[in-house]
């Protein structure tokens, strides 16, 4: 005999998430504690998502530093041009 046991969670999610959840729930004619229960259960059950998410993060971070990097210098000159405009309406 397999006993199965409930727990609840109290999670914090943002509105833009609830609201993907609802509009996929909606769609797919799904519960939304059924989506939130297939979509930990993937999580918890392929141990190589976590490590492919971090992987991710960390190739979208070196490719945010260099983007960054090639537009300081645009930015710069706005900021100088924005200045200048500022301190000529004043």
């Amino acid at each position: 005999m397999t006993t199965h046991f409930t727990r609840s969670y109290s999670v914090a999610i943002s509105a833009e998430k609830v609201q993907r959840m609802k509009r996929v729930c909606k769609e797919v004619s799904l519960a939304q504690t059924k989506l939130a229960s297939i979509a930990i259960d993937k999580f918890v059950k392929d141990p190589n998502v976590a490590q492919q998410l971090m992987e991710g993060y960390v190739e979208m971070a070196r490719l945010n530093r260099e983007i960054t990097s090639e537009f300081t210098c645009c930015e710069e000159d706005a900021e100088t041009v924005l200045t200048r405009a500022r301190t000529k309406i004043l």
